[in-house]
């Protein structure tokens, strides 16, 4: 099979989407693999030894083997986290990943969007899973070794394609006035007053780049930034239908699901049904229920070797 023949160096385990309400904080524990927990919304406090650090959305925290870590959040609602374990075969590799940082502040969604391919992959589980696994897990940590070796601080990078040619900036001034106004309702009309020249032009150019044209372009922005709204927000569908620019729930619904193929609603309850969801990859790695419960595992647990440790976190006061 093309599977035993792809280089095995890191193996994705397990990846999940946890919502962690007051009543679910992560206690001090250790295991023998690799961790990332993403902040996808809320604020707290977390624990990897010797060290607390604050967080908010978007930071990102390396968990090595065997690094005691735990968390406490102050968040009113909840903390939702992406979290993901997994092993690195490699010796090289593995000792280069023990040099990467254990904290990450994000400022775009790359990170996101790779554990994220990752969750889905683990879900779906379609030919050659795994190794598209393993090639983004790979990916992801090229890329924190890169973060770590240039900042332990990452500066935001640029989320809307450059153009280099002159001739060309045109493609790009409306591209970054399409980001910065997709958010409310504009005609074509202001578009071309913005850039100062006609709609058939511009339209022409920019299918040159992006293979599709401006009002095309504009639906997705809106779409992907509503399905950004319904996973990660508490927000009614209603209120995510005006936040993306649409005049009517009735018109997003109708444009929503001829770009994702279901509903809003039908959307949203498949998301909700994830939250939680632990999703194999490889091997026969089991998360215990006593885990997911945050109660005590017996510290004899062969096929886990979860280690919870009954030690002070010096939390600091809020």
């Amino acid at each position: 099979m093309v599977s035993q023949e792809i280089e095995t160096s890191v193996i994705s385990l397990w990846i999940a989407r946890f919502d962690y309400y007051k009543t679910h904080q992560l206690e001090p524990h250790s295991h023998p693999f690799y961790q990332i927990v993403y902040i996808v919304k809320g604020n707290g406090q977390f624990y990897i030894e010797p060290t607390v650090y604050p967080f908010q959305a978007d930071t990102l925290f390396f968990i090595r083997p065997n690094q005691v870590h735990a968390m406490k959040h102050s968040t009113k609602t909840y903390v939702r986290t992406l979290d993901t374990k997994f092993e690195v075969l490699d010796e090289k590799l593995d000792s280069v990943c023990k040099g990467i940082n254990n904290v990450y502040r994000f400022k775009n969604q790359e990170i996101k969007q790779l554990l994220e391919a990752i969750r889905k992959e683990g879900e779906r589980k379609e030919i050659l899973y795994q190794d598209i696994c393993r090639s983004l897990m790979k990916l992801m940590l090229f890329r924190l070794i890169r973060y770590s070796q240039i900042s332990s601080s990452i500066s935001e990078e640029k989320q809307i394609k450059i153009i280099s040619k002159v001739e060309d900036q045109l493609v790009n001034s409306v591209q970054e006035f399409i980001h910065k106004h997709c958010d409310r309702y504009f005609t074509m009309k202001e578009l071309e007053d913005k850039i100062g020249f006609s709609y058939r032009y511009v339209n022409r150019k920019f299918k040159e780049y992006f293979d599709c044209t401006i009002i095309q372009y504009i639906r997705n922005c809106r779409i992907h930034r509503a399905c950004h709204y319904i996973a990660e927000t508490d927000l009614g569908l209603r209120d995510i239908s005006n936040l993306v620019g649409f005049r009517n729930i009735h018109h997003f619904t109708r444009v929503f699901k001829e770009s994702i193929g279901v509903s809003p609603g039908e959307f949203l309850s498949r998301e909700r049904d994830r939250i939680c969801k632990d999703v194999l990859i490889e091997g026969d790695f089991v998360l215990p229920t006593e885990y997911v419960l945050n109660k005590r595992v017996d510290a004899s647990t062969p096929d886990y070797k979860h280690r919870e440790l009954d030690i002070p976190i010096p939390w600091k006061k809020s």
